[in-house]
């Protein structure tokens, strides 16, 4: 019977090992031999690549530049090209304050400063008696302050003063002013020689030369006017001085000791009378700026402002 029940057994059991070989096989099936040759010769498409052309820059539409028009002062050839352009960018009321002191003085300099415009001027004519003849003037919307003049001095003729006048010209010769005990404060001199150059001297109680003003005559039509102070050292306080060439301003310098850098050089070239170029430089000979004019039928027509590296920075025509 055992063995009887064994057999059945081995029987059932192949029977059930026939029913699932072959559903491994459905599920790992392999591929005939045929079909993977002909998956081989299927042909391989390539795809082609579409090339999308790069975003073209939008054009900037640049606004028209404004062109700047101003009194060039054409007839003015002593006015300064950097003086021209600066009054160019002022206001009508503070053009009109300069505009008055260009008429009847020369005008050597000018420079905005904390808001206000600072003149250097030169107005001899309106001196009583002739001694440097330079303002320091200073012009804001407020109005027109005269700060200072080279010499604090008096035309008085009291109990305190002493003159002493050329009989025919009756131009001063020497001024002694004495304080409250007799003792001379201050002494004037003057000489009209052209075989002096020095013009005007001050000097103080103890004689010792406070400013000088020397015209000092190259040749005929070359001439250096010089304007010194002097501290208590002797040492040049402040030197105002310019270069003529004929009419014609060739070089300016401003140099002051206790603001050197409020000081200038202005160097200016001429062709035919005319002036063509300007270069400002700082006290301590470093280019600043470089201006450059020039003229449609003999009047001034257009300037054109330089930095130091020579780059365009403006251009300003007549109007």
């Amino acid at each position: 019977m055992k063995k009887l029940l064994t057999g059945c057994f081995i029987c059932v059991f192949l029977v059930s090992g026939c029913s699932i070989l072959p559903e491994k096989e459905k599920k790992n099936p392999v591929a005939p031999k045929a079909a993977v040759q002909k998956a081989k010769e299927v042909p391989v498409v390539e795809t082609e690549t579409v090339k999308v052309p790069p975003p073209q820059p939008v054009p900037v539409v640049k606004e028209p530049e404004k062109i700047k028009k101003a009194d060039l002062y054409s007839e003015n050839n002593e006015l300064s090209l950097s003086t021209i352009a600066l009054i160019a960018s002022l206001d009508d009321s503070m053009r009109a304050k300069i505009n008055n002191y260009i008429k009847n003085s020369t005008v050597y300099y000018v420079e905005e400063k904390n808001g206000s415009v600072c003149m250097i001027v030169s107005n001899a004519d309106e001196e009583k008696f002739q001694r440097h003849g330079i303002e320091f003037v200073e012009i804001s919307n407020a109005g027109v302050k005269k700060v200072s003049q080279l010499v604090n001095t008096s035309d008085e003729n009291d109990e305190n003063d002493v003159w002493e006048f050329d009989e025919e010209t009756k131009l001063p010769l020497r001024h002694v002013n004495y304080d409250s005990d007799g003792e001379v404060d201050y002494a004037e001199f003057w000489n009209y020689s052209a075989d002096n150059p020095v013009k005007y001297e001050l000097k103080d109680s103890e004689g010792k030369t406070i400013s000088i003003k020397k015209e000092i005559q190259d040749n005929d039509s070359n001439m250096r006017i010089e304007h010194l102070i002097y501290d208590s050292e002797g040492n040049t306080k402040l030197n105002i001085s310019a270069n003529y060439e004929g009419p014609d301003i060739t070089r300016f310098t401003y140099y002051n000791s206790e603001e050197p850098a409020d000081g200038v050089i202005i160097m200016s070239k001429y062709d035919a009378g005319q002036k063509v170029e300007e270069t400002v430089y700082s006290s301590d000979y470093k280019v600043k700026n470089v201006y450059e004019s020039s003229y449609q039928d003999g009047k001034r027509a257009k300037i054109k402002i330089f930095d130091n590296e020579r780059k365009e920075l403006e251009e300003i025509l007549s109007e």
